[in-house]
């Protein structure tokens, strides 16, 4: 039965079959926990009265996950071994790392622009979603590659994104609630949160002065390996919020085929 439910999307009615041959008794009807093509788990209700829950796990899960886990290191080693080795960047303005952050957040924001489009019952929570995301992506392109000042840009669009989030939140109640509940009710949902704590939180920690000034270095070494640092950090995160929004697109996209 698992790797019946492996194949991504199941029909119900094959789903039905398969338990009244395994079980062996009939079965009145199906109900699925949640709006998954798949869902995780589904209430299954006998001919004979009562219900029980059945929890369906996807033997995909494990494998796209081991993946994920090593695909992503590999992609921001392989750019920061880029920059360093070969270009002599370091990570700097115009880098590889640097337009590699800006492609990853603008990606993000695009794919969720068009599951925006896509979807009109979850449109105002996606638009939402992407122009945060669009606003990052904005953000690197001026700080890394324009060299502007990143407090003050940074600010502004963070400004911009509470403005338009609460202005969807307002315009259109309904749509912005089943959007973020579509969003924190994906498969790969958890990525999307460890992302934004590399990109705003960890990426801080690692490059901090206290930690790096303690070596014995000169400062422009110093300065050298905190950039290095926070940049490769930063795009580790953007590399798994693009990767989460494109395994959301998809979900979608199978979800929708599936109804």
């Amino acid at each position: 039965l698992w790797k019946l439910i492996g194949r991504v999307p199941i029909r119900f009615d094959v789903l039905k079959g398969a338990l009244e041959s395994s079980t062996g008794q009939a079965v009145r009807r199906i109900l699925p926990l949640g709006d998954r093509p798949v869902p995780r788990q589904v209430i299954v209700v006998p001919e004979r009265g009562g219900r029980y829950v059945l929890n369906l796990v996807q033997d995909q899960d494990v494998t796209v996950g081991i993946a994920r886990a090593v695909m992503l290191p590999v992609m921001v080693a392989g750019a920061i071994a880029l920059d360093i080795a070969v270009l002599k960047t370091a990570c700097g303005e115009r880098s590889l790392v640097a337009w590699s952050q800006f492609a990853l957040a603008f990606l993000s924001s695009s794919v969720m622009a068009v599951a925006a489009f896509r979807e009109p019952r979850g449109r105002a929570g996606y638009a939402a979603m992407a122009f945060l995301l669009l606003a990052m992506s904005v953000y690197e392109l001026l700080r890394d590659v324009f060299d502007i000042d990143e407090r003050a840009i940074g600010l502004t669009m963070a400004g911009l994104s509470l403005v338009f989030g609460i202005a969807c939140a307002a315009l259109a109640r309904r749509t912005f609630r089943t959007g973020l509940r579509r969003i924190a009710s994906s498969g790969g949902f958890p990525a999307l949160p460890f992302g934004f704590v590399f990109v705003l939180g960890i990426s801080k920690l690692v490059s901090s002065r206290v930690i790096w000034g303690s070596l014995k270095l000169t400062d422009h070494d110093v300065r050298t390996v905190k950039h290095v640092v926070e940049e490769s950090t930063e795009l580790f995160g953007y590399a798994v919020i693009a990767s989460w929004a494109l395994s959301f697109f998809l979900e979608r996209l199978a979800y929708r085929g599936r109804r």
